[in-house]
């Protein structure tokens, strides 16, 4: 049994190199004062400026006084925004890990099994969860026969944690240095995100959802969530013709299964500012909410299959004053993945309902004026690979000295189309080897080893995102038509094959008498 207990303390935010408060506001006054921000404040009345730019473009228009502008300046160069998240937001970690192991047997058996619990707790209070099993057996049947199983299972789970320093960020950047998330009663304040309060406090008679964003709520109101399981299968056999000649065959499955889900709550900045958006006027003073009010769901499932089949000969034996080692096989492989999205929107946690929504109409933006479509977050994807090996290696040391190798393979996959020549490729190499330490002539007292090395084949790959013919990606209907659409993912490509890579190595290899120095 093993136990770790890992603690981490708050990180030192006061070490990243940043303007402080009062430099920081004087930036700001002299961009205000040549003329930087002037275009945001003409053209784009509606997008948020940081509350200094605020207070001076209020002073500038006559609403506030030079003294009162001064005062309220004033009152923001005496706080620093590291403090409250140092207070408000960071915390400290603990990691926590546990692990056992057993193992056992007798003449005729053996096996091992291997527990495994991680607990970890993050500086922004997220947290990860995984469990591990791992177990093997072994089997002796006859003397000439023995069976092999083993079993890996992980199950894990991530839950997003707090917004840190560097991730509030706003449309303009980096938030001030300046900027407070709570107020001295310790309540969530809102900050310049996207657009100005002024502009959306007033839009629709104020009758539309909160638009601020507050920092330290997000945290509550948008939550995620990734859930993990997997588990790995192997099968194997071995036989031993005799006691040169033997037989192994293996077989693995994998599964792997990956869920996600994302919240956005109603109280949440993404899901207000997605149902304000597309809000607009319906008869006389009624509004009309084209997103239903509620929470926006996303979740997402993606699935990894795999099958692996191994057969191979293993030959060992001294022939003619030498020792031949040679092994034959083949291997057949196959990965089937999938991915599937969806979201909803109007989404309830209690009754576990949602709303409906029109993706066909593309609706105005009621701050913009640009007309969108409501994303419709519903997509699916899938993959097939297969390949098929069949491979040989072989080499002879005569003399315990001089070593000769060769080996070939013939590699296929159906990333190349149908014709038969496309998806096979022939791989081979040639080597020698020569132990000049263990010659008669060899009489040097500081090498225990020195051995000279040669070799040349041709190596092959093949990219699994390419294919030989022309592949389409299928989307949803069109909303102008109500058609299915697709669009080229790839075009035809026939001078697609493996790549192949001619390579020749050569080195020498040595050892001091000691045992110290090593390298080639």
């Amino acid at each position: 049994i093993n136990t770790n207990v890992l603690l981490t303390t708050k990180p030192d935010l006061y070490k990243i190199k940043t303007l402080g408060t009062v430099d920081y506001i004087g930036f700001e006054k002299q961009l205000f004062t040549q003329g930087g921000f002037d275009d945001i404040l003409t053209n784009y009345p509606y997008q948020a400026v940081s509350a200094v730019v605020e207070i001076l473009a209020s002073q500038r228009n006559g609403f506030l006084s030079q003294q009162e502008a001064d005062i309220k300046i004033a009152a923001l160069g005496s706080h620093d925004v590291r403090n409250d998240f140092n207070k408000d937001v960071y915390q400290a970690g603990a990691n926590f890990q546990q692990s056992l192991s057993l193992q056992g047997g007798s003449s005729n058996m053996a096996w091992d099994l291997s527990l495994g619990y991680d607990n970890n707790t993050g500086l922004l209070n997220d947290k990860y969860k995984r469990t591990t099993v791992r177990t093997n057996q072994n089997y002796k049947i006859t003397r000439a026969f023995s069976i092999s199983t083993g079993l890996d299972y992980t199950q894990s789970e991530t839950n997003s944690g707090r917004l840190g320093y560097e991730q509030v960020r706003t449309s303009t950047g980096k938030i001030p240095i300046y900027t407070a998330l709570a107020d001295a009663s310790g309540n969530a304040l809102s900050i310049p995100y996207q657009y100005r309060t002024e502009y959306t406090d007033t839009l629709a008679g104020g009758r539309l959802l909160d638009w601020g964003y507050y920092p330290l709520k997000e945290t509550q109101e948008n939550r995620t969530k990734q859930k993990l399981q997997a588990i790995i299968l192997n099968v194997g056999a071995d036989y031993a013709f005799t006691k040169a000649l033997s037989l192994r065959l293996k077989y693995q499955y994998g599964k792997q299964v990956t869920t996600g889900e994302q919240i956005f709550s109603e109280n949440s900045y993404f899901a207000r500012n997605y149902i304000n958006s597309f809000t607009g006027y319906g008869t006389g003073v009624n509004l009309v909410y084209h997103v239903p009010k509620g929470a926006i769901i996303d979740n997402s499932v993606q699935d990894l299959e795999t099958h692996n089949l191994r057969g191979q000969f293993n030959f060992n034996k001294a022939i003619s004053k030498g020792e031949l080692n040679a092994i034959a096989g083949a291997e057949v492989r196959q990965i089937r993945g999938s991915y599937n999205a969806g979201r909803a929107y109007g989404y309830d946690v209690n009754t576990l309902t949602s709303g409906r929504v029109d993706y066909t109409t593309a609706y105005p933006n009621l701050i913009t004026g640009n007309a969108d479509f409501i994303v419709d977050g519903n997509s699916f994807l899938a993959s097939l690979n297969r390949f098929v090996s069949f491979f040989a290696n072989a080499a002879y040391t005569y003399k315990n000295k001089y070593t000769i190798s060769a080996s070939g393979r013939r590699d296929a996959s159906n990333l190349f189309g149908a014709g038969t020549n496309d998806k096979w490729t022939p791989l081979w190499s040639v080597g020698a080897g020569w132990d000049i330490n263990k010659e008669k002539f060899f009489d040097a007292r500081w090498a225990s080893r020195l051995k000279l090395r040669t070799s040349y084949g041709v190596n092959g790959n093949a990219d699994p995102s390419r294919s030989s013919v022309t592949t389409l990606l299928y989307g949803s209907n069109s909303p102008y038509t109500q058609t299915p659409t697709a669009m080229i993912d790839q075009f035809k490509n026939q001078g697609l094959r493996w790549e192949t890579v001619y390579t020749f190595n050569g080195g020498l290899d040595y050892e001091s008498s000691n045992g110290r120095i090593h390298g080639s």
